[in-house]
Parts: structure tokens; C-alpha cells; sequence
């Protein structure tokens, strides 16, 4: 083992099994004092590049502890101070966005301070997914009712209370929509349906408007056709 360049992987697996070993040999009869710490010197010997290694990691694992659990005490702080009732959704998105990006940025603990410093990042992240689950929900809820009411239009006989509706559901769209980021696809497929509903009701007034533009039309021609007539 103590030939050439240290291999720490091999070292690391090989000390404890020679010890182990040597145990088991004792069974076979007592070995001198002497031979016994010649052997022990060898592996110390070896093993010492493998606890410099494993020391410095360790070192290395407790500022990374010691760094993760700065920022979740700095987050916890963060969320706490929120308003529960009224919640930033925009602060919120924004903030979850920075936490993931620091949390992967930053380097690992220990796999045992890992795994709890893990369960406390996620529990902070839950307490974000939570409000802004619910809103998206309720935002979700309140376009797909806007979605149906401009469907409904198309039943409207009365073409100018269709089209007061429709700019009234427009305006609900654009300014009671709540800050806060739907899912594209989702968001996208309920703005199609909406526009399309609404642009409907004023396609029906394209067209009330073409046919009289065309009657007028018509009847400027009667008009003209008998003056000539009459002179």
C-alpha cells in the first residue's frame, strides 16, 4: 500500500480489511508486540492521506452546512414576514425562483445534514407553492367563468347588449386578473377561447354593419335612378 502514489480509494478499503484481518489471525495463537506495531505503524502510516482527505472534506461539508442554514434562516425570516392575508404573489414567484437558483448554486453538506437541510428547503417552498397554488386556482376559476360568459353571448338576440357585454368581460379580463403566473399552455388555450368568443360578437356587428352599408347603398342607387327618371 505504501508504494508509489497513494490511491485513497484503495487505502480507505483495504486498511479495514487488513485490521480486520489480523484480528482474526489472533484467534490462531498470541503474535509478538513487536510484529504487532510494525504492522499498526504501516497501516497508520497509509491511512493517514485518507483521514487528511476525509478531514478536509468534513471541513468543506461544515461550512456548506453551515452556509445552507443561513440561507433557510434568512428565507424563514423572509416568509414569515409576509402577509398572510394579502401575499405579494409577485415577491412570492420571484423569491421561490431565487431560492432555487441559490439552493442548487450553493455547495453540499454531508449527506446526513444534507438530507435534513433538505426537508427544511422544501417545507420553505411549500409554504410558497401553497398561496400561490390557491391563486392560480381562483385565477383559473375566475377566467374559465369569463370563458363561458362570452360563449354565451352568442345567444344574445339584442346585438348592442352583446357587444356592451363583451367589452364589460374584457375589461374584467385585463383588470381584475390577479398577479399571479398561470401555466402557459393553460393560460394561452383560455385567452384563445375568450378572444374568440368575443371577437364573435363584434364579427356579428361587422356584418350588421356591412348589409346596411350595403342598403344604404342600394337605395342611394334607387335615389340617383329616379331623379335621372324625373328629369
Amino acid at each position: 500500500l505504501l508504494r508509489g502514489e497513494p490511491d485513497i480509494d484503495e487505502r480507505a478499503r483495504a486498511v479495514p480489511l487488513l485490521r480486520r484481518e489480523w484480528k482474526n489471525l489472533d484467534a490462531h495463537g498470541p503474535v509478538s508486540q513487536s510484529a504487532w506495531k510494525r504492522f499498526d505503524r504501516a497501516l497508520e502510516k497509509a491511512y493517514k492521506p485518507v483521514a487528511e482527505l476525509r478531514a478536509a472534506e468534513a471541513a468543506v461539508h461544515a461550512a456548506a452546512r453551515v452556509a445552507r442554514e443561513g440561507l433557510c434562516d434568512a428565507w424563514e425570516a423572509w416568509l414569515a414576514a409576509q402577509d398572510a392575508q394579502a401575499p405579494d404573489f409577485k415577491a412570492l414567484e420571484a423569491k421561490r425562483e431565487e431560492m432555487i437558483l441559490a439552493w442548487r448554486s450553493a455547495p453540499k453538506a454531508g449527506y446526513r445534514d444534507e438530507r435534513k437541510l433538505r426537508k427544511r428547503f422544501d417545507a420553505l417552498i411549500a409554504g410558497i407553492d401553497a398561496p400561490l397554488a390557491a391563486a392560480r386556482a381562483e385565477e383559473l376559476a375566475r377566467r374559465e367563468a369569463l370563458v363561458t360568459a362570452a360563449q354565451a353571448l352568442a345567444e344574445e338576440t339584442d346585438l348592442g347588449r352583446a357587444l356592451s357585454a363583451a367589452k364589460s368581460l374584457q375589461r374584467h379580463w385585463k383588470e381584475e386578473a390577479r398577479p399571479v403566473q398561470l401555466k402557459h399552455g393553460a393560460d394561452q388555450k383560455l385567452w384563445q377561447k375568450f378572444r374568440k368568443a368575443c371577437d364573435a360578437a363584434f364579427a356579428r356587428r361587422d356584418l350588421e354593419q356591412a348589409a346596411e352599408a350595403e342598403q344604404r347603398a342600394v337605395r342611394e342607387q334607387e335615389r340617383q335612378a329616379e331623379l335621372q327618371a324625373a328629369q
